[in-house]
């Protein structure tokens, strides 16, 4: 298993840079639409749709809505960005109230949640990538580091459960742990990657997109939990799901291209 995961890491990490870096927007957009298509069928397998055809139907719909809308979309990209952020605000309730023992939800109300879940993400990107391809680099190192922070804190000095229910591996202590990491790297970007950032407000934004990836891998667990499922597929070798890849991005992508508005409007 470490052998596949490492080996799917090394091809996968080169192509995702490359292509943040090097793509056209148009092409990025597009191939993150197919990316959509596998992580909507997932979501669709997630809500107890059984049939195939019916699962690879739901995955279509929602990457050809994504790549379709994605330019419409775009004059009003802070509203569409700010209605994504209410989302997410609201499935902090959806986390808190399953810890707390509330039945599963119906399988056509997962369904509904699933573009809010990925569509918004892959138009944040999208943008922000038009915006400059950078953004999108730092918010997926900062995901990154923020993880391994809070793994290998939570590791060695997580003691409180965050979400026994939910997700029991993860601990109050590895999410500081991941804030210090977060922190770490903002700061550093904010004076040499992205010099135009303001570093003190760079850094608020990026705490609390952290928070809010922890709470896009809450959803995801607790999607999972109530399927009876460990992974949300098998496409990637060592890794899961393209779902289980994704979903820390799916909530903090759109808090991170509505607070890099924000910070852009004010100064």
């Amino acid at each position: 298993m470490l052998r596949q995961r490492v080996l799917t890491a090394l091809v996968l990490i080169p192509l995702v840079v490359g292509g943040v870096l090097w793509l056209p927007t148009a092409a990025l957009a597009a191939l993150l639409s197919l990316v959509i298509v596998l992580a909507g069928w997932e979501w669709a397998r997630l809500c107890g749709l059984r049939s195939p055809a019916a699962a690879w139907g739901y995955g279509l719909l929602l990457g050809g809505l994504g790549w379709w809308l994605e330019p419409l979309l775009r004059p009003w990209s802070l509203w569409v960005l700010a209605l994504a952020v209410l989302w997410w605000s609201y499935a902090v309730n959806l986390v808190w109230r399953y810890e707390r023992g509330a039945p599963p939800h119906a399988g056509g109300v997962k369904g509904l949640m699933g573009p809010w879940v990925l569509l918004p993400a892959l138009w944040a990107v999208v943008w922000l990538h038009q915006a400059d391809p950078r953004l999108v680099l730092y918010l997926m190192i900062l995901i990154w580091i923020a993880d391994s922070g809070a793994y290998f804190v939570g590791r060695v000095l997580g003691r409180r459960k965050l979400a026994p229910r939910t997700s029991p591996g993860k601990s109050w202590e590895g999410v500081v742990g991941g804030m210090g990491a977060a922190v770490l790297w903002s700061w550093g970007a904010a004076l040499v990657l992205l010099p135009q950032a303001s570093p003190w407000p760079f850094v608020a934004l990026s705490l609390v997109v952290v928070a809010m990836s922890v709470l896009g891998d809450l959803l995801e667990s607790l999607m999972k939990r109530e399927a009876g499922v460990k992974d949300s597929s098998q496409l990637l070798p060592g890794h899961g799901g393209v779902l289980d890849r994704i979903d820390s991005l799916t909530a903090a992508a759109p808090w991170f291209a509505l607070g890099w508005q924000v910070i852009g409007r004010a100064s």
